[in-house]
């Protein structure tokens, strides 16, 4: 069974864009509508423990403010996100764990479910935890989690990851697992375009996805960023090839998925201006605009050029499609097709 889905990913990576697009769009037409779903992004600190070779706030970047900001800000943003009809807020930072970081997000957690009378969905975006502060988290009142696996091939992650070997694929796994069973709604993702990556690794990724049963997919393509171990790669980078398998994703994830939550990322921008937007062609049904303040936003620069904001021209293009005051909550949350499928989540080989 699994040998037959693979080979039917396979195919769909050999579909011209045209008609990948036209299926695409048919699913998520039939699946869950034309909606576009809006989470509000507040990049709320670049301080990360972790030093992963593709990222541009790895621990030992030296040349870069670090910052963390005060709480009263996020809540004050998040308000008026609120009030201006964006019912879903992204809590995003590098992976921290010391206590009073933990503690500092529970308060956020608290205070934006206050004010939103409980209707202000939190998606957290804050790397690996214990399962106890996941747990903590999510009593508090979080909703969402995003964990990007980034690669679903151990020996990639690896590479990746060359502090933590396979064991880091193992534990990245197993905090996905452990948000499964605390009942948030998951998200993950993969970088498309990596070194050494070809397209049955990204078969490999959209297997991965449905097996975990991932609400939610935040998935871009990787942008080669100079301080980090992996821009000696940049010769071999092939922009266009990016591009194509970028928005082949969106479109093959959103057939074998259907009614998943698929994100249309900032980053597609970099690489071409104006494909953001082309992502809802591919089946993409959720922008993220980024609401980080201009003080702090120009030091979370992840990948070289990332802008600080291009979702206006989206909003303007999507126009009537906006899904206003609206959570989307995707309906393979809202009526669990197998409430216990994360029991039976084993890494890729």
């Amino acid at each position: 069974m699994i040998m037959v889905e693979k080979e039917y990913v396979k195919r769909l990576f050999s579909l011209p864009h045209q008609v990948l697009a036209s299926k695409a769009i048919d699913v998520l037409e039939k699946s869950i509508g034309s909606r576009v779903c809006l989470r509000g992004i507040i990049e709320i600190s670049n301080i990360c423990i972790k030093n992963c070779s593709y990222c541009g706030i790895r621990r030992d970047r030296k040349d870069i403010q670090r910052y963390l900001i005060p709480k009263e800000v996020v809540l004050s943003l998040s308000k008026r996100l609120f009030q201006s009809g964006y019912h879903s807020v992204v809590l995003q930072a590098g992976d921290r764990r010391d206590d009073y970081f933990i503690e500092y997000i529970n308060e956020l957690i608290f205070e934006i479910k206050r004010f939103s009378g409980g209707q202000m969905r939190i998606v957290l975006s804050l790397g690996e935890q214990d399962r106890d502060v996941y747990k903590l988290w999510r009593d508090s009142g979080a909703d969402r989690y995003l964990l990007r696996i980034e690669t679903s091939n151990p020996s990639l992650y690896s590479f990746l990851h060359p502090e933590e070997g396979l064991s880091g694929f193992e534990k990245r796994c197993a905090c996905l697992l452990a948000l499964r069973e605390l009942g948030y709604q998951v998200g993950t993702g993969v970088m498309i375009g990596l070194p050494g990556q070809d397209v049955d690794c990204l078969v490999e990724d959209v297997i991965f996805f449905k097996h975990i049963g991932a609400h939610m997919l935040g998935m871009g393509p990787y942008i080669p960023t100079e301080g980090t171990p992996l821009h000696q790669y940049i010769d071999d980078y092939d922009k266009e090839q990016v591009i194509d398998w970028s928005l082949k994703m969106i479109a093959i994830c959103r057939i074998v998925l259907k009614d998943v939550n698929i994100a249309s990322t900032t980053a597609l921008d970099t690489l071409k201006p104006g494909l953001r937007l082309e992502g809802f062609n591919y089946g993409a049904n959720v922008l993220m605009p980024d609401f980080t303040p201009k003080e702090w936003i120009k030091d979370y620069e992840i990948y070289d050029g990332k802008p600080e904001s291009t979702a206006d021209y989206c909003l303007d293009a999507l126009g009537p499609r906006i899904a206003w005051n609206n959570p989307g909550d995707p309906k393979s949350y809202i009526k669990p097709k197998l409430c216990n499928r994360g029991s039976t989540l084993k890494c890729a080989s």
